[in-house]
């Protein structure tokens, strides 16, 4: 069982990698995400899927919570979130295009895409 943790002190997201495909709230309130780590088709680029598949996931994360600011009409928090989607895409992409084609098209059929 591969077990990563971290936390973007900038972004505010914790995130934790296990084999395990589920959201958690701690009771602190830190969001969680854990799910599998995608098996690269080429050993050496490994690191860089999972990379990427990390500042995807902390996409999508704040991309939920944008989407719940907009609900609620919290205009504040829309702008909050809606800048660090716009950052975590943006790392999510510097990592996809060191990739082969063939491993950015096993990311994007997952369904963390």
């Amino acid at each position: 069982m591969l077990k990563v943790t971290g936390k973007n002190l900038k972004n505010g997201l914790a995130y934790r990698l296990t084999d395990e495909d589920s959201i958690s709230e701690t009771p602190k309130g830190v969001l969680i995400k854990q799910f599998n780590i995608m098996k690269a088709l080429n050993k050496k680029h490994q690191s860089t899927v999972n990379k990427a598949i990390s500042w995807l996931t902390k996409h999508n994360l704040a991309n939920n919570q944008r989407d719940e600011a907009e609900g609620n009409g919290d205009e504040k928090m829309y702008n909050k979130y809606n800048k660090i989607c716009e950052s975590t895409f943006d790392k999510y992409l510097d990592y996809t295009i060191e990739l082969p084609s063939r491993e950015l098209k096993q990311i994007e059929k997952s369904e963390l895409y």
